[in-house]
């Protein structure tokens, strides 16, 4: 409409504004650099991020960066980031400029069989990146929560997820699973050492993976955002990771043994009983951690209940799959509208560690999910990554038979857009 067109001209103008008074903007520079780093910067971002409060020097501010008065336009328009990628070229940025403003990572956790002719999460991802037109910055992975993690890091196929990682030449993102060893025990009796479904302490499968994603990050440098305790909101789903009582302390424990170094006396100091394992890793600066729910659970749910503390956090993700009924999509974003505000509060940015459409083969109309993608493309500066959750057929956009032309052209258009082109 022409009221919206004339507040997207309002914004940007009032962005133009401040680059062309740099000093005027270092304020609001310093606030989008704490959420979006330049790239070069990942490394000691995340050094920065994951000091322990009582670690950091007094002045310090995690991710924050003063910006120099002499700052070239192109330069500001590179250092506030995301978020105004697609408004920007509509109202006479250059698309160099445009590009610039782009932070939004994408991912896909792959259909192992989107390519018949290699079931593998290599072949699936491959099949994404030709059928979308776009290569994601992201090969994302669950922990097969069955498997002790020792010798390799496995995912639910029996796939080793670092050799897929280095296949594809791509970043990681981890979703960390850990169930108890059922029926015999619940979750909340892995707090006190119950073995968990791969039969050892969780206190050893955490650290098993915690040596994985050292030895990965050593060797490439990367910063792996890190899922933990996922929809803990849908009881059905996560039975709540056992509750507000037990879940921000298991949160914070396997932050501890995956962040590394003195784990132990760390734990000790936060009055948690000792490590249950005599393996140990060193300290990790690499590793983000994210903490998410999922959209449109019916339960309700106080997030605060199960919030562990700002420090323990670096993202709040919402996992959304846009219903096609049009007042329960109203709720839906009702609902992702609130837990912006909340991330807000809280100074944390977003992702979507989970999203795609609603997998109902009735009803594979592109709508419901467009509205999601505008969304995002709408709080891009409020965006760091999306992972869209392709693993099993009836989700997979992607694949062989071109089940879903519409959704997949849809996908392809999005992905191709200036706020997700840094990716590839």
């Amino acid at each position: 409409s022409t009221n919206s067109k004339d507040i997207q001209v309002a914004y940007v103008w009032s962005l133009t504004s401040l680059l062309v008074y740099p000093r005027s903007m270092q304020s609001v520079v310093r606030d989008s650099l704490a959420l979006h780093p330049p790239q070069r910067r990942e490394k000691r971002y995340a050094q920065e991020v994951h000091l322990r409060t009582d670690e950091r020097p007094a002045c310090r501010h995690a991710g924050a960066r003063v910006v120099n008065s002499k700052q070239t336009r192109k330069e500001a328009l590179k250092l506030l980031g995301g978020g105004l990628a697609a408004t920007a070229l509509g109202v006479g940025f250059s698309a160099e400029e445009a590009e610039a403003l782009s932070r939004i990572k994408t991912g896909v956790f792959p259909y192992r069989l989107a390519n018949p002719n290699l079931p593998t999460l290599v072949g699936g991802f491959r099949a994404f990146t030709n059928g979308v037109k776009h290569k994601p910055f992201y090969f994302a992975a669950w922990t097969d929560f069955y498997k002790q993690q020792a010798g390799a890091l496995y995912d639910w196929y029996d796939q080793d997820i670092l050799k897929a990682a280095k296949t594809l030449d791509v970043h990681l993102f981890l979703s960390l699973e850990v169930r108890s060893k059922q029926p015999e025990y619940s979750f909340r009796d892995l707090w006190s050492g119950a073995p968990t479904a791969a039969g050892i302490d969780p206190d050893e499968y955490v650290m098993n993976v915690a040596q994985h994603l050292k030895s990965w990050t050593d060797r490439t440098g990367h910063v792996v955002p890190v899922r933990m305790l996922h929809e803990f909101n849908c009881p059905s789903l996560s039975n709540g990771w056992g509750g507000p009582e037990y879940m921000p302390r298991l949160w914070r424990r396997w932050a501890t043994i995956l962040r590394g170094g003195d784990v132990d006396s760390k734990l000790r100091a936060m009055e948690q009983p000792a490590l249950r394992t005599t393996k140990s890793v060193t300290r990790n600066d690499n590793l983000l951690f994210v903490w998410n729910i999922l959209v449109g659970a019916t339960a309700q749910t106080n997030w605060s209940d199960y919030w562990p503390g700002a420090q323990w956090v670096d993202m709040c993700g919402a996992d959304m799959f846009p219903s096609p009924d049009d007042a329960d999509r109203k709720v839906q974003f009702a609902m992702l509208n609130r837990f912006d505000d909340f991330a807000r509060k809280h100074r944390k940015p977003l992702c979507f560690p989970e999203f795609n459409w609603a997998a109902l083969k009735e009803i594979d109309r592109p709508g419901p999910t467009r509205e999601l993608l505008e969304w995002i493309v709408r709080h891009a500066s409020r965006v760091q990554f999306t992972a869209q959750f392709e693993t099993t057929r009836d989700f997979a956009v992607v694949q062989r038979e071109d089940p879903h032309p519409e959704l997949r052209k849809l996908y392809s258009n999005f992905y191709n857009k200036s706020v997700f082109r840094e990716d590839s």
